[in-house]
């Protein structure tokens, strides 16, 4: 059989099995949304805003007024782009879009077969067990475990391709268009998802490396070639870091996102997740329960039995001491390779060293702060590691028919490659069935149910008569200091309506968000004792429209609410009008307060500016309390003239620039045995109370005894804490900022009348 012929039969075959596996949404992909909630919905309004909106390099559609850049919006910018054009200059895609990016996905699948094909012929393998090699792997993909989630990961073309222009850089190193080509396509996988890009060039360093140490053993070190695959390696990056530093104006990314350890590839991640074939089997054999972990890189039963019997003749190789067998195996020159890049990339997945108390070793390598998700990276692992299973799996088979054994050898074929089916069949019928679920992409487009342009008629307004939108239940993601997750209903139903009516968005769920823009755009949910700074920056004074998806619960939701006018509800979705005036208006000090309430700190109050200490940041008296890490102790004494029968109000500003990640502020109260009887922490992640660039935290308390001490303690790094008060709440305490000019009631500013 000819390649030509392999590789259609291989597309009939996929496309059938596709269309048994995910039915309807195969068939009719524009009738169907992946997913309603978090990145899914974020990644499809993303696409389609842009394409239908925007131009050039800015997505305009959350983050009002400022936008984005396309690259932090996970728009699949390669895409997006040329299909902006063709649908304004062509032919209309407004109403298609959900079914492109969806067919982009199952696209994905088919060409990624046919690279894996490519990859399994370069094996030695024949054609039509290459075709079978290629659908089994492409169908257990780790990657359509988030098939629901993310749009641009789920491509499963991208990773293959990569590993196949490597091959065949390092088949012929020394011819100059191979060179291109990887330059290329990395270029091209950084511009579906960043992670894709670091992803390629850590696979093609682990090659390199190989390749390198194979020479020096050899005692052939070519440095001129070695160079050139350097190059190739560090080109990518370095273009694509121009390219951002030349078109991204913003210059307060967050640059250490965190979570570094937190997303680590563990074992149960990587050989029994949730929900796959290994995980039911274990659950039947093993008295103790099986951690539920999602799937980082599963290569399946098969495969796994296949590497334990890898493991087998490496460890007689070991007793024999052939260690020559054991460092080359007898295998393909592209498996010996991607076999050690890919055990590399899952050292790396897995957070090794840095799990083991080398965390400060990341202070020394910034790149890789910027990675908060590291098992994706086992993906590579898993496409290297199952062409090694399909291989393995092929020449038992083969080495049983060489000696005469065809029952067995065929029994061995049969069964492994069903194994590998049954495994592949679990996993994605359970994500074919979420899909299913979501017949949204007409309600999406506003030709099902209603079209938010359509209810502000009944209400006599009309999309051009607000300039944003802010969604509650509020959620904000981006910027990796404040952030509200509220991933329900609202996300959907207020990004159906900013497509539909072309009105952007205030909040955003992007990527390395601005902190100086969120924290302006956030203060719009701070009580009236804070100024608005975003007021005079908008653009107009345009009202605002409020989205309220079932209701208001949250304190600063229900004040939005109440300052706004009703429009209209229409089921769940209610309307509000917001004027700008509302928010302009502050809480004013109706009078100065006596000299001697200035002059005397009350004497049951606590206060401290932390004067005696020296720092760069301060909010309202010079110095402020900094810690490298937490948990850094702000109090911890007991409260003077202490009642047990008053609520006590304890409250502190946090500095959100300085911080890495954001801190946890924790009151305990201890008694004379140094028991903690009483606790309370806010995480300050949540914070809406923002004034400049500081966060502010209260906790409402009550004394169980007045002789206990009160601990307040934050935890996080780069700490700036500044004014700190414990005041009972009916005691108002005043006092002058560093000027003697600002007046500061309760630890807020304020504006005389």
């Amino acid at each position: 059989m000819s390649d030509r012929r392999a590789i259609l039969l291989l597309l009939v075959l996929l496309t059938g099995l596709l269309a048994l596996i995910f039915g309807d949404v195969f068939l009719h992909p524009n009738r169907y949304l992946f997913g309603t909630m978090g990145d899914s919905i974020k990644s499809l309004f993303t696409f389609a805003w842009y394409v239908k909106f925007d131009s050039g390099l800015h997505f305009s559609g959350m983050n009002y007024p400022w936008g984005e850049h396309i690259i932090f919006t996970d728009n699949q910018p390669l895409f997006s782009i040329p299909l902006r054009y063709i649908n304004r200059y062509l032919f209309p895609l407004e109403n298609h879009l959900a079914g492109i990016i969806n067919g982009l996905v199952f696209f994905s699948m088919l060409a990624s077969a046919v690279v894996l094909f490519f990859i399994l012929r370069k094996c030695l393998l024949p054609a039509w067990y290459a075709i079978l090699g290629a659908i089994l792997i492409v169908l257990l993909s780790p990657q359509h475990y988030i098939i629901s989630h993310q749009y641009a990961l789920t491509n499963t073309l991208v990773l293959p391709a990569i590993w196949l222009t490597i091959i065949r850089l390092f088949e012929n190193p020394g011819k100059v268009s191979r060179y291109v080509w990887v330059l290329l396509v990395l270029l091209a996988a950084g511009f579906v998802h960043v992670y894709f890009l670091p992803m390629g060039v850590l696979l093609l360093a682990g090659h390199l490396l190989w390749f390198a140490v194979q020479q020096w053993r050899k005692k052939s070190f070519h440095w001129k070639q070695i160079a050139a695959l350097l190059l190739a390696a560090t080109l990518p990056l370095l273009i694509f870091k121009a390219f951002l530093f030349f078109t991204d104006t913003i210059t307060d990314r967050p640059e250490t996102p965190g979570n570094f350890i937190e997303g680590k590839a563990n074992i149960a991640g990587l050989f029994y997740p949730v929900k796959s074939l290994a995980a039911e089997v274990l659950k039947t054999v093993s008295p103790a329960p099986v951690p539920a972990e999602q799937n980082f890189g599963y290569v399946g039963l098969a495969t796994i039995l296949c590497l334990l019997l890898a493991a087998l003749k490496a460890f007689g190789y070991l007793r024999k001491g052939n260690f020559k067998q054991l460092v080359n195996p007898v295998l393909p020159k592209l498996l010996q390779m991607g076999l050690w890049a890919g055990i590399l990339i899952l050292i790396f997945a897995a957070a090794i060293p840095f799990r083991f108390g080398l965390m400060h070793l990341l202070d020394y390598l910034p790149p890789l702060k910027q990675f908060r998700v590291l098992h994706r990276f086992v993906w590579l692992y898993y496409y290297v590691f199952t062409v090694f299973g399909i291989f393995t799996i092929y020449q038992i088979f083969r080495f049983l028919k060489l000696r005469k054994k065809r029952l067995l050898a065929n029994g061995w074929l049969t069964f492994m490659l069903l194994l590998w089916l049954a495994d592949a069949l679990v996993l994605l019928k359970v994500e074919a069935d979420i899909v299913n679920m979501n017949k949204l992409a007409n309600a999406f487009y506003g030709k099902e149910a209603y079209h938010l342009s359509d209810l502000l008629k009944q209400a006599n307004r009309q999309a051009s008569d607000f300039q944003m939108i802010i969604p509650i239940p509020y959620f904000s993601d981006g910027s990796e200091k404040i952030g509200y997750h509220n991933w329900g209903g609202t996300m959907y139903q207020s990004m159906k309506g900013a497509y539909q009516s072309g009105i952007p968005l205030s909040t955003a769920s992007l990527a390395r968000t601005s902190l100086n823009q969120v924290l302006l755009r956030t203060q719009l949910l701070s009580s009236d004792s804070i100024q608005k700074e975003l007021l005079p920056q908008l653009p107009n004074q345009k009202p605002i429209l409020i989205t309220v998806t079932d209701s208001a619960e949250k304190d600063y939701e229900k004040r939005l609410v109440q300052k706004a006018a009703f429009l209209t509800r229409y089921k769940n979705i209610t309307l509000y009008e917001l004027p700008l005036a509302t928010l302009k208006t502050v809480y004013r000090e109706p009078e100065k307060p006596a000299k001697d309430a200035l002059q005397l700190l009350p004497a049951n109050v606590v206060y401290e500016t932390f004067s005696n200490r020296n720092s760069a940041k301060w909010l309202y008296r010079k110095g402020a309390l900094t810690a490298e890490t937490g948990p850094a102790v702000l109090f911890n004494n007991i409260l003077p003239n202490a009642s047990d029968s008053l609520t006590y109000e304890f409250s502190v500003w946090v500095n959100a620039t300085a911080a890495i990640g954001i801190p946890t502020i924790k009151l305990e109260e201890i008694n004379a045995r140094h028991e903690v009887v009483n606790q309370q922490s806010v995480n300050l992640r949540g914070a809406t109370e923002i004034y400049k660039d500081w966060l502010k935290t209260t906790i409402p308390f009550r004394l169980k005894n007045t002789q206990n001490r009160i601990k307040i303690t934050a935890e996080g790094k780069n700490i700036v804490a500044d004014e700190l008060i414990i005041r009972p709440v009916k005691q108002p305490f005043y006092f002058y900022a560093e000027d003697q000019k600002q007046l500061i009631r309760n630890n807020y500013p304020v504006y005389q009348p």
